[in-house]
Protein backbone atom coordinates (compact mmCIF):
# COMPACT_ATOMS: atom_id res chain seq x y z
CA UNK A 1 0.00 0.00 0.00
CA UNK A 2 1.37 3.44 -0.95
CA UNK A 3 1.92 5.83 1.97
CA UNK A 4 -0.40 8.45 0.46
CA UNK A 5 -3.30 5.98 0.49
CA UNK A 6 -2.57 4.98 4.09
CA UNK A 7 -2.42 8.62 5.16
CA UNK A 8 -5.79 9.17 3.52
CA UNK A 9 -7.23 6.28 5.55
CA UNK A 10 -5.79 7.72 8.78
CA UNK A 11 -7.31 11.12 7.94
CA UNK A 12 -10.63 9.33 7.52
CA UNK A 13 -10.16 7.75 10.96
CA UNK A 14 -9.56 11.18 12.49
CA UNK A 15 -12.64 12.56 10.72
CA UNK A 16 -14.77 9.60 11.87
CA UNK A 17 -13.61 10.26 15.44
CA UNK A 18 -14.91 13.82 15.26
CA UNK A 19 -18.21 12.58 13.82
CA UNK A 20 -18.58 9.95 16.56
CA UNK A 21 -17.97 12.58 19.23
CA UNK A 22 -20.62 14.87 17.70
CA UNK A 23 -23.13 12.00 17.61
CA UNK A 24 -22.22 11.04 21.18
CA UNK A 25 -22.75 14.55 22.54
CA UNK A 26 -26.04 14.88 20.66
CA UNK A 27 -27.41 11.77 22.35
CA UNK A 28 -26.27 12.59 25.89
CA UNK A 29 -29.25 12.92 28.27
CA UNK A 30 -27.70 15.90 30.08
CA UNK A 31 -25.32 18.62 28.97
CA UNK A 32 -21.70 18.14 30.18
CA UNK A 33 -22.45 14.56 31.17
CA UNK A 34 -19.73 11.94 30.77
CA UNK A 35 -19.61 9.79 27.66
CA UNK A 36 -20.66 6.69 29.62
CA UNK A 37 -23.94 6.48 27.68
CA UNK A 38 -22.36 6.93 24.26
CA UNK A 39 -23.91 4.86 21.49
CA UNK A 40 -22.71 3.74 18.08
CA UNK A 41 -20.04 1.22 17.16
CA UNK A 42 -18.17 1.64 20.45
CA UNK A 43 -20.78 0.59 23.05
CA UNK A 44 -18.73 2.09 25.88
CA UNK A 45 -16.74 5.22 26.53
CA UNK A 46 -13.44 3.41 27.10
CA UNK A 47 -13.25 2.15 23.52
CA UNK A 48 -14.20 5.57 22.21
CA UNK A 49 -11.44 7.01 24.43
CA UNK A 50 -8.88 4.83 22.65
CA UNK A 51 -10.12 6.04 19.27
CA UNK A 52 -9.80 9.65 20.45
CA UNK A 53 -6.26 8.96 21.75
CA UNK A 54 -5.24 7.53 18.35
CA UNK A 55 -6.67 10.58 16.59
CA UNK A 56 -4.86 12.99 18.97
CA UNK A 57 -1.58 11.12 18.50
CA UNK A 58 -1.98 11.22 14.71
CA UNK A 59 -2.53 14.98 14.79
CA UNK A 60 0.57 15.44 16.96
CA UNK A 61 2.76 13.33 14.67
CA UNK A 62 1.46 15.13 11.60
CA UNK A 63 2.46 18.40 13.26
CA UNK A 64 5.95 17.12 14.15
CA UNK A 65 6.84 15.67 10.77
CA UNK A 66 4.65 17.59 8.31
CA UNK A 67 4.74 21.02 10.08
CA UNK A 68 1.02 21.79 10.09
CA UNK A 69 -0.37 25.16 11.10
CA UNK A 70 0.07 25.36 14.87
CA UNK A 71 -3.29 27.08 15.40
CA UNK A 72 -5.13 24.33 13.52
CA UNK A 73 -3.21 21.69 15.49
CA UNK A 74 -3.94 23.37 18.85
CA UNK A 75 -7.63 23.79 18.02
CA UNK A 76 -7.96 20.17 16.80
CA UNK A 77 -6.12 18.88 19.86
CA UNK A 78 -8.38 20.85 22.21
CA UNK A 79 -11.53 19.60 20.46
CA UNK A 80 -10.38 16.03 21.11
CA UNK A 81 -8.96 16.61 24.58
CA UNK A 82 -12.32 17.59 26.09
CA UNK A 83 -14.18 14.39 25.04
CA UNK A 84 -11.11 12.33 25.98
CA UNK A 85 -11.41 13.64 29.54
CA UNK A 86 -15.16 13.05 29.57
CA UNK A 87 -14.65 9.51 28.26
CA UNK A 88 -13.25 8.85 31.75
CA UNK A 89 -11.00 6.08 30.43
CA UNK A 90 -7.75 5.73 32.35
CA UNK A 91 -6.46 3.21 29.83
CA UNK A 92 -6.83 5.67 26.94
CA UNK A 93 -5.15 8.46 28.93
CA UNK A 94 -2.21 6.21 29.74
CA UNK A 95 -1.96 4.90 26.17
CA UNK A 96 -1.81 8.44 24.82
CA UNK A 97 0.90 9.45 27.32
CA UNK A 98 3.02 6.37 26.55
CA UNK A 99 2.81 6.79 22.78
CA UNK A 100 3.55 10.55 22.96
CA UNK A 101 6.54 9.85 25.23
CA UNK A 102 7.84 7.30 22.73
CA UNK A 103 7.55 9.68 19.79
CA UNK A 104 9.16 12.59 21.67
CA UNK A 105 11.98 10.36 22.92
CA UNK A 106 12.68 9.02 19.42
CA UNK A 107 12.46 12.42 17.75
CA UNK A 108 14.54 14.59 20.08
CA UNK A 109 16.33 12.57 22.76
CA UNK A 110 17.68 9.39 21.22
CA UNK A 111 16.72 9.13 17.55
CA UNK A 112 19.67 6.89 16.74
CA UNK A 113 19.43 4.34 19.54
CA UNK A 114 18.75 3.47 23.13
CA UNK A 115 19.33 6.14 25.79
CA UNK A 116 19.34 4.60 29.24
CA UNK A 117 18.94 7.89 31.11
CA UNK A 118 15.83 8.95 29.23
CA UNK A 119 14.24 5.49 29.38
CA UNK A 120 14.75 5.29 33.16
CA UNK A 121 13.15 8.71 33.58
CA UNK A 122 10.20 7.68 31.43
CA UNK A 123 9.72 4.44 33.39
CA UNK A 124 9.80 6.35 36.69
CA UNK A 125 7.20 8.86 35.48
CA UNK A 126 5.09 6.01 34.11
CA UNK A 127 5.15 4.29 37.51
CA UNK A 128 3.95 7.48 39.21
CA UNK A 129 1.14 7.87 36.66
CA UNK A 130 0.07 4.23 37.17
CA UNK A 131 -0.19 4.77 40.92
CA UNK A 132 -2.24 7.95 40.44
CA UNK A 133 -4.61 6.26 37.97
CA UNK A 134 -4.97 3.26 40.30
CA UNK A 135 -5.99 5.56 43.15
CA UNK A 136 -8.41 7.41 40.86
CA UNK A 137 -10.75 4.39 40.73
CA UNK A 138 -9.55 1.84 43.24
CA UNK A 139 -12.52 -0.62 43.06
CA UNK A 140 -12.35 -0.76 39.27
CA UNK A 141 -8.60 -1.36 39.31
CA UNK A 142 -8.92 -4.02 42.01
CA UNK A 143 -11.64 -5.75 40.03
CA UNK A 144 -9.39 -6.07 36.99
CA UNK A 145 -6.52 -7.34 39.12
CA UNK A 146 -8.78 -10.07 40.50
CA UNK A 147 -9.91 -11.01 36.99
CA UNK A 148 -6.26 -11.31 35.93
CA UNK A 149 -5.47 -13.36 39.04
CA UNK A 150 -8.34 -15.82 38.50
CA UNK A 151 -7.50 -16.13 34.79
CA UNK A 152 -3.83 -16.87 35.45
CA UNK A 153 -4.64 -19.28 38.27
CA UNK A 154 -7.16 -21.20 36.16
CA UNK A 155 -4.92 -21.39 33.08
CA UNK A 156 -2.07 -23.22 34.82
CA UNK A 157 -3.28 -26.61 33.56
CA UNK A 158 -3.05 -25.39 29.94
CA UNK A 159 -0.02 -23.17 30.34
CA UNK A 160 1.87 -24.34 27.27
CA UNK A 161 -0.77 -24.61 24.54
CA UNK A 162 -3.67 -22.68 26.08
CA UNK A 163 -7.31 -23.67 26.33
CA UNK A 164 -8.27 -22.74 22.76
CA UNK A 165 -9.51 -19.71 20.85
CA UNK A 166 -12.75 -18.38 22.34
CA UNK A 167 -12.29 -20.40 25.52
CA UNK A 168 -12.06 -17.39 27.85
CA UNK A 169 -15.66 -16.41 27.21
CA UNK A 170 -16.73 -20.04 27.49
CA UNK A 171 -14.96 -20.78 30.79
CA UNK A 172 -14.25 -17.65 32.81
CA UNK A 173 -17.50 -17.49 34.80
CA UNK A 174 -17.01 -21.16 35.71
CA UNK A 175 -13.52 -20.26 36.94
CA UNK A 176 -14.98 -17.39 38.95
CA UNK A 177 -17.61 -19.70 40.44
CA UNK A 178 -14.93 -22.21 41.47
CA UNK A 179 -12.83 -19.42 42.98
CA UNK A 180 -15.66 -18.17 45.21
CA UNK A 181 -16.64 -21.67 46.25
CA UNK A 182 -13.08 -22.09 47.51
CA UNK A 183 -12.82 -18.49 48.82
CA UNK A 184 -16.29 -17.40 49.99
CA UNK A 185 -14.88 -14.56 52.13
CA UNK A 186 -12.76 -13.04 49.37
CA UNK A 187 -12.69 -9.23 49.13
CA UNK A 188 -13.41 -9.68 45.43
CA UNK A 189 -16.95 -10.93 46.14
CA UNK A 190 -18.46 -7.42 45.98
CA UNK A 191 -16.41 -6.41 42.95
CA UNK A 192 -17.18 -9.42 40.78
CA UNK A 193 -19.63 -9.19 37.90
CA UNK A 194 -20.44 -10.84 34.57
CA UNK A 195 -17.13 -11.06 32.66
CA UNK A 196 -16.65 -12.00 29.01
CA UNK A 197 -13.21 -10.40 28.39
CA UNK A 198 -10.12 -10.28 30.66
CA UNK A 199 -9.53 -6.53 30.12
CA UNK A 200 -6.10 -7.42 28.83
CA UNK A 201 -5.55 -8.60 25.26
CA UNK A 202 -2.13 -10.07 26.10
CA UNK A 203 -3.59 -12.11 28.95
CA UNK A 204 -6.34 -13.34 26.65
CA UNK A 205 -3.75 -14.51 24.12
CA UNK A 206 -1.86 -16.31 26.89
CA UNK A 207 -5.01 -18.01 28.25
CA UNK A 208 -6.32 -19.09 24.85
CA UNK A 209 -3.04 -19.77 22.99
CA UNK A 210 -0.72 -20.65 25.85
CA UNK A 211 2.86 -19.66 26.48
CA UNK A 212 3.83 -20.59 22.93
CA UNK A 213 1.32 -18.19 21.38
CA UNK A 214 2.23 -15.45 23.85
CA UNK A 215 5.96 -15.73 23.11
CA UNK A 216 5.36 -15.71 19.35
CA UNK A 217 3.30 -12.55 19.68
CA UNK A 218 6.03 -10.97 21.82
CA UNK A 219 8.63 -11.73 19.15
CA UNK A 220 6.48 -10.10 16.46
CA UNK A 221 5.83 -6.96 18.54
CA UNK A 222 9.50 -6.69 19.54
CA UNK A 223 10.66 -6.89 15.95
CA UNK A 224 8.11 -4.34 14.78
CA UNK A 225 9.55 -1.72 17.14
CA UNK A 226 13.19 -2.76 16.57
CA UNK A 227 13.05 -2.25 12.81
CA UNK A 228 15.93 0.04 11.83
CA UNK A 229 16.26 -0.19 8.07
CA UNK A 230 13.86 2.69 7.53
CA UNK A 231 14.11 4.71 4.35
CA UNK A 232 15.12 8.23 5.40
CA UNK A 233 12.52 9.82 3.13
CA UNK A 234 9.77 7.77 4.78
CA UNK A 235 10.84 7.88 8.41
CA UNK A 236 7.81 9.98 9.28
CA UNK A 237 5.46 7.28 7.99
CA UNK A 238 7.22 4.69 10.12
CA UNK A 239 6.95 6.84 13.25
CA UNK A 240 3.26 7.45 12.60
CA UNK A 241 2.55 3.72 12.27
CA UNK A 242 4.67 2.83 15.31
CA UNK A 243 2.99 5.53 17.40
CA UNK A 244 -0.50 4.30 16.52
CA UNK A 245 0.47 0.67 17.16
CA UNK A 246 2.00 1.56 20.52
CA UNK A 247 -1.11 3.51 21.52
CA UNK A 248 -3.38 0.55 20.72
CA UNK A 249 -1.07 -1.99 22.35
CA UNK A 250 -0.76 0.13 25.52
CA UNK A 251 -4.53 0.42 25.67
CA UNK A 252 -4.78 -3.35 25.13
CA UNK A 253 -3.04 -4.00 28.42
CA UNK A 254 -6.10 -2.66 30.28
CA UNK A 255 -8.94 -3.21 27.82
CA UNK A 256 -10.11 -5.19 24.78
CA UNK A 257 -9.81 -3.06 21.59
CA UNK A 258 -9.33 -6.03 19.27
CA UNK A 259 -12.89 -7.13 19.98
CA UNK A 260 -13.84 -4.23 17.69
CA UNK A 261 -13.27 -4.38 13.95
CA UNK A 262 -12.15 -0.73 13.68
CA UNK A 263 -9.06 -1.39 15.77
CA UNK A 264 -8.18 -4.53 13.83
CA UNK A 265 -8.44 -2.47 10.67
CA UNK A 266 -6.35 0.33 12.14
CA UNK A 267 -3.64 -2.14 13.16
CA UNK A 268 -3.49 -3.61 9.64
CA UNK A 269 -3.31 -0.13 8.11
CA UNK A 270 -0.48 0.84 10.47
CA UNK A 271 1.48 -2.31 9.64
CA UNK A 272 0.97 -1.64 5.93
CA UNK A 273 2.28 1.91 6.38
CA UNK A 274 5.30 0.59 8.31
CA UNK A 275 6.10 -2.00 5.66
CA UNK A 276 5.99 0.65 2.93
CA UNK A 277 8.69 2.55 4.83
CA UNK A 278 11.18 -0.32 4.79
CA UNK A 279 14.01 -1.01 2.45
CA UNK A 280 14.37 -4.75 1.99
CA UNK A 281 17.40 -6.48 0.53
CA UNK A 282 15.19 -9.27 -0.72
CA UNK A 283 12.81 -8.69 -3.59
CA UNK A 284 10.56 -11.04 -5.47
CA UNK A 285 10.45 -10.21 -9.18
CA UNK A 286 7.30 -11.34 -10.96
CA UNK A 287 8.12 -11.04 -14.63
CA UNK A 288 5.13 -13.02 -15.82
CA UNK A 289 2.08 -10.83 -16.49
CA UNK A 290 -0.12 -13.91 -16.42
CA UNK A 291 1.05 -14.77 -12.92
CA UNK A 292 0.37 -11.22 -11.72
CA UNK A 293 -3.11 -11.33 -13.19
CA UNK A 294 -3.78 -14.65 -11.46
CA UNK A 295 -2.82 -13.10 -8.12
CA UNK A 296 -5.08 -10.12 -8.71
CA UNK A 297 -8.06 -12.20 -9.81
CA UNK A 298 -7.48 -14.61 -6.94
CA UNK A 299 -7.53 -11.75 -4.44
CA UNK A 300 -10.66 -10.36 -6.10
CA UNK A 301 -12.35 -13.77 -5.91
CA UNK A 302 -11.53 -14.13 -2.23
CA UNK A 303 -12.94 -10.65 -1.61
CA UNK A 304 -16.18 -11.52 -3.40
CA UNK A 305 -16.53 -14.75 -1.42
CA UNK A 306 -15.94 -12.87 1.84
CA UNK A 307 -18.52 -10.19 0.97
CA UNK A 308 -21.03 -12.89 -0.04
CA UNK A 309 -20.57 -14.66 3.29
CA UNK A 310 -20.99 -11.39 5.19
CA UNK A 311 -24.13 -10.62 3.20
CA UNK A 312 -25.60 -14.03 4.04
CA UNK A 313 -24.77 -13.54 7.71
CA UNK A 314 -26.41 -10.12 7.61
CA UNK A 315 -29.58 -11.68 6.19
CA UNK A 316 -29.54 -14.30 8.95
CA UNK A 317 -29.19 -11.64 11.65
CA UNK A 318 -32.00 -9.67 10.00
CA UNK A 319 -34.27 -12.74 10.23
CA UNK A 320 -33.24 -13.15 13.86
CA UNK A 321 -34.19 -9.54 14.66
CA UNK A 322 -37.53 -9.87 12.87
CA UNK A 323 -38.32 -13.05 14.80
CA UNK A 324 -37.48 -11.41 18.13
CA UNK A 325 -39.57 -8.34 17.28
CA UNK A 326 -42.63 -10.30 16.13
CA UNK A 327 -42.58 -12.95 18.88
CA UNK A 328 -45.09 -11.21 21.23
CA UNK A 329 -47.73 -11.15 18.48
CA UNK A 330 -46.93 -14.32 16.51
CA UNK A 331 -45.13 -16.91 18.63
CA UNK A 332 -45.42 -19.83 16.19
CA UNK A 333 -44.09 -17.93 13.18
CA UNK A 334 -41.20 -16.49 15.19
CA UNK A 335 -40.17 -19.89 16.55
CA UNK A 336 -40.32 -21.40 13.05
CA UNK A 337 -38.12 -18.57 11.74
CA UNK A 338 -35.60 -19.12 14.55
CA UNK A 339 -35.60 -22.85 13.84
CA UNK A 340 -34.77 -22.25 10.19
CA UNK A 341 -31.67 -20.20 10.98
CA UNK A 342 -30.59 -22.21 14.04
CA UNK A 343 -28.26 -24.42 12.02
CA UNK A 344 -26.20 -21.43 10.91
CA UNK A 345 -26.06 -19.92 14.42
CA UNK A 346 -25.64 -23.14 16.35
CA UNK A 347 -22.50 -21.85 18.11
CA UNK A 348 -23.77 -18.35 18.85
CA UNK A 349 -24.49 -18.22 22.59
CA UNK A 350 -26.64 -15.07 22.30
CA UNK A 351 -28.82 -16.68 19.64
CA UNK A 352 -29.15 -19.89 21.65
CA UNK A 353 -30.18 -17.98 24.77
CA UNK A 354 -32.76 -15.88 22.93
CA UNK A 355 -34.18 -18.96 21.18
CA UNK A 356 -34.33 -20.74 24.54
CA UNK A 357 -36.26 -17.80 26.02
CA UNK A 358 -38.81 -18.13 23.22
CA UNK A 359 -39.19 -21.84 23.85
CA UNK A 360 -39.63 -21.23 27.56
CA UNK A 361 -42.27 -18.56 26.96
CA UNK A 362 -44.08 -21.00 24.66
CA UNK A 363 -44.09 -23.73 27.32
CA UNK A 364 -41.51 -25.96 25.58
CA UNK A 365 -39.36 -26.41 28.67
CA UNK A 366 -37.37 -29.48 27.58
CA UNK A 367 -36.25 -27.76 24.39
CA UNK A 368 -35.51 -24.52 26.28
CA UNK A 369 -33.34 -26.43 28.77
CA UNK A 370 -31.42 -28.07 25.92
CA UNK A 371 -30.76 -24.69 24.27
CA UNK A 372 -29.68 -23.01 27.52
CA UNK A 373 -27.29 -25.85 28.30
CA UNK A 374 -25.85 -25.65 24.78
CA UNK A 375 -25.42 -21.89 25.17
CA UNK A 376 -23.35 -22.45 28.31
CA UNK A 377 -20.83 -24.45 26.27
CA UNK A 378 -19.92 -21.33 24.30
CA UNK A 379 -20.41 -18.66 26.98
CA UNK A 380 -20.52 -19.27 30.72
CA UNK A 381 -23.02 -16.79 32.09
CA UNK A 382 -24.69 -15.86 35.37
CA UNK A 383 -27.82 -14.78 33.50
CA UNK A 384 -28.06 -18.04 31.56
CA UNK A 385 -27.86 -20.00 34.81
CA UNK A 386 -30.69 -17.92 36.27
CA UNK A 387 -32.95 -18.59 33.27
CA UNK A 388 -31.95 -22.26 33.10
CA UNK A 389 -32.95 -22.63 36.75
CA UNK A 390 -36.35 -21.08 36.01
CA UNK A 391 -36.82 -23.57 33.17
CA UNK A 392 -35.96 -26.46 35.46
CA UNK A 393 -38.45 -25.19 38.03
CA UNK A 394 -41.24 -24.87 35.45
CA UNK A 395 -40.41 -28.38 34.25
CA UNK A 396 -40.73 -29.77 37.77
CA UNK A 397 -36.98 -30.40 38.23
CA UNK A 398 -36.56 -28.47 41.48
CA UNK A 399 -33.20 -29.94 42.50
CA UNK A 400 -31.65 -28.96 39.18
CA UNK A 401 -33.14 -25.48 39.55
CA UNK A 402 -31.55 -25.09 42.99
CA UNK A 403 -28.17 -26.20 41.65
CA UNK A 404 -28.33 -23.63 38.86
CA UNK A 405 -29.18 -20.80 41.25
CA UNK A 406 -26.51 -21.86 43.73
CA UNK A 407 -23.95 -21.83 40.92
CA UNK A 408 -25.16 -18.34 39.90
CA UNK A 409 -24.84 -17.11 43.49
CA UNK A 410 -21.17 -18.17 43.52
CA UNK A 411 -20.54 -16.64 40.10
CA UNK A 412 -21.56 -13.18 41.35
CA UNK A 413 -21.80 -13.33 45.18
CA UNK A 414 -23.12 -9.76 45.52
CA UNK A 415 -26.39 -10.57 43.71
CA UNK A 416 -29.59 -11.09 45.69
CA UNK A 417 -31.65 -12.76 42.96
CA UNK A 418 -30.24 -16.34 43.11
CA UNK A 419 -30.78 -16.61 46.88
CA UNK A 420 -34.22 -15.03 46.55
CA UNK A 421 -35.23 -17.61 43.91
CA UNK A 422 -33.99 -20.46 46.11
CA UNK A 423 -35.96 -19.06 49.04
CA UNK A 424 -39.15 -18.86 46.95
CA UNK A 425 -38.65 -22.43 45.77
CA UNK A 426 -38.26 -23.69 49.33
CA UNK A 427 -41.43 -21.82 50.28
CA UNK A 428 -43.35 -23.47 47.46
CA UNK A 429 -42.13 -26.85 48.74
CA UNK A 430 -43.11 -25.93 52.35
CA UNK A 431 -39.51 -26.30 53.47
CA UNK A 432 -39.69 -23.56 56.09
CA UNK A 433 -36.38 -24.28 57.83
CA UNK A 434 -34.27 -23.81 54.70
CA UNK A 435 -36.35 -20.80 53.67
CA UNK A 436 -35.73 -19.17 57.06
CA UNK A 437 -31.96 -19.66 56.74
CA UNK A 438 -31.86 -18.06 53.31
CA UNK A 439 -34.11 -15.23 54.48
CA UNK A 440 -31.63 -14.35 57.23
CA UNK A 441 -28.80 -14.38 54.70
CA UNK A 442 -30.70 -12.00 52.42
CA UNK A 443 -31.70 -9.54 55.15
CA UNK A 444 -28.13 -9.35 56.48
CA UNK A 445 -26.47 -9.30 53.06
CA UNK A 446 -24.41 -6.22 52.20
CA UNK A 447 -25.69 -4.30 49.19
CA UNK A 448 -23.40 -3.43 46.33
CA UNK A 449 -25.95 -0.92 44.96
CA UNK A 450 -29.14 0.44 46.47
CA UNK A 451 -31.53 -0.98 43.87
CA UNK A 452 -35.36 -0.81 44.15
CA UNK A 453 -35.53 -4.40 42.91
CA UNK A 454 -33.75 -5.56 46.08
CA UNK A 455 -36.30 -3.69 48.21
CA UNK A 456 -39.11 -5.38 46.32
CA UNK A 457 -37.66 -8.85 46.90
CA UNK A 458 -37.04 -8.26 50.59
CA UNK A 459 -40.50 -6.76 51.10
CA UNK A 460 -42.12 -9.73 49.39
CA UNK A 461 -40.26 -12.16 51.63
CA UNK A 462 -40.92 -10.07 54.75
CA UNK A 463 -44.67 -10.02 54.16
CA UNK A 464 -44.83 -13.63 53.06
CA UNK A 465 -45.12 -15.09 56.54
CA UNK A 466 -41.68 -16.65 56.84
Amino acid sequence: MKPVYTLFLIFLIILSTYLQIIIGYERLPYQWNTLADVTGVYFNSGILGCQIAVAMLSILIFNIYWSLNRYIVAFSFLLLLIPLIYADSRASWLALLISISYIVQKKWFSPNGFCKKHWLLMMFLLLIILVVLFCYKVPSAQGRLYIWFISLQSSIDNMLLGSGIGSFQAHYMFWQEAFFRANPDSNFSYLADEVTVPYNEFLKIYVENGLIGFVLLGIVVFNVFKIKNILVCREKYAMLSKGILLCILSFSFFSYPFSYVQFRFLTIVSLALLSSSLHSEYCIHLSSKVFIKLIRYGALLLGIVFLYQRYNYFQIEKSWNIAMYSFPTDKVQSINCMQQISGMLSENSFFLSSFAAMRKENGEYDEAIRLYEKSLKYKSSYYTYIELGKCYQLNGENENALECWKAASFMIPSRFLPIYLCTKLYLNNNDQSKAQKLKKILFHKKRKVDAPEIDRMLLELDTGGI
